[in-house]
């Protein structure tokens, strides 16, 4: 098991291994609540992308779900395995690979959990991964999508990016959001990034997924209110989206 000193920032983060920011340690939004709740139900497998080190996978887990976690860092999944309880284990599948390189059968999936992880991509990646996530559901399954937003203060300090993405979407951009993260971010916050991202609001984010097929059930914007004072602006930190196969 990983020391936790390695990776542990404070009571609601933990440090990623693999420079895509920070993870959290627990359940802290609705969307992620929804997932777990309707996992309780799941006929298939459920799919959770980029489970860092595993909080609701192992929440999904104990309420009875199987389980795919993808990570594309080993050591986020090691933690994940040696974090499950034995007996839980039989019902936990562990895959090693970036989203765009996984592969599932049409219709083999009841649900799928995307936290804070699509605006690590491009818009081409976007695109692919939403519509393929749209072809592993089965009907009537459910996408459960978070992402951060434009109207975090760790982008408006050094520049204005809530000024420049609402003049790119008044344009007709379909990604108004895809900044290079280091033209906003101050140094503290883009050395541990990417050097690209692709924030949403809850408008983007819903014309992206229905661009895909999905008919939404609700898209928000919402606040973190745990996140630091140097981030946090006017509780519009993330976006989240629930969106059905039909």
């Amino acid at each position: 098991m990983t020391n936790n000193s390695d990776y542990i920032y404070d009571n609601y983060f933990a440090t990623t291994k693999n420079k895509m920011g920070f993870a959290f340690k627990g359940i802290n939004d609705d969307i992620t609540k929804n997932f777990i709740e309707f996992s309780k139900l799941a006929k298939s497998p459920v799919l959770e992308i980029g489970a860092a080190y595993g909080a609701v996978t192992l929440e999904a887990l104990k309420n009875g779900a199987t389980v795919i976690a993808n990570d594309i860092d080993e050591k986020h999944l090691e933690e994940i395995y040696n974090n499950c309880d034995l007996n839980l284990k039989k019902n936990l599948i562990l895959i090693q690979n970036d989203y765009d390189n996984l592969n599932f059968l049409q219709d083999s999936l009841s649900a799928i959990l995307c936290n804070r992880v699509i605006h690590f991509f491009d818009p081409e990646k976007t695109l692919r991964t939403i519509k393929k996530a749209y072809t592993w559901l089965e009907k009537g399954g459910k996408a459960f999508y978070t992402v951060e937003t434009p109207y975090l203060k760790t982008f408006n300090m050094k520049k204005n990016l809530i000024k420049d993405f609402e003049e790119r979407k008044k344009q007709g951009e379909q990604f108004p959001g895809f900044i290079k993260t280091k033209d906003y971010g101050e140094d503290e916050i883009s050395n541990i990034l990417p050097e690209y991202l692709n924030l949403f609001d809850d408008e983007v984010l819903k014309n992206t997924f229905e661009s895909c097929g999905f008919q939404i059930e609700k898209c928000y914007m919402f606040a973190r209110e745990f996140y630091p004072d140097k981030a946090r602006l006017d509780n519009r930190e993330s976006a989240g989206i629930i969106a059905t196969k039909v």
